[in-house]
């Protein structure tokens, strides 16, 4: 009887094992899958699935400096949209307003970031650290 509740726990082990690396192999496609979800519901509406925007009328996001630069501007471009890039440049600009995301958690801005680094940027991560801080220093 031990035998073969011994015996049974391991081809359980052994399954659980090969169902961790399932899961571990599906992460590393995407490891940003809660931030694309975030960008999906937030931004892609206006900027496109793939960030290059809608013609005139909404700018893309690929040369964006707040994505090609490290800093906390896109943490503060995020929440705050259009309100932060017109205090930046002097006043309002030529495109449709960005909205402000206010409603996004700082762990959901961290989310966006990370994925728009690694999908359409340097591919360098952010840190929470990095984003209160800059959330801490945008207009309110």
């Amino acid at each position: 009887m031990v035998r073969f509740h011994a015996m049974r726990l391991r081809k359980f082990n052994f399954l659980m094992v090969i169902v961790g690396f399932i899961f571990a192999a599906e992460g590393c496609h995407q490891p940003f899958a809660q931030g694309q979800a975030l960008y999906d519901a937030n931004c892609s509406r206006c900027h496109g699935m793939d960030g290059q925007g809608f013609e005139n009328l909404y700018p893309g996001i690929l040369e964006s400096p707040y994505l090609m630069t490290a800093g906390s501007g896109l943490a503060c471009v995020i929440v705050h949209g259009s309100d932060y890039l017109d205090e930046k440049r002097g006043g309002p600009g030529d495109e449709i307003p960005m909205p402000e995301n206010k409603h996004l958690t700082p762990v959901e801005v961290l989310n966006i970031i990370n994925y728009l680094s690694w999908e359409f940027g340097s591919r360098e991560t952010t840190t929470i650290d990095q984003v209160m801080r800059a959330m801490e220093g945008c207009k309110e």
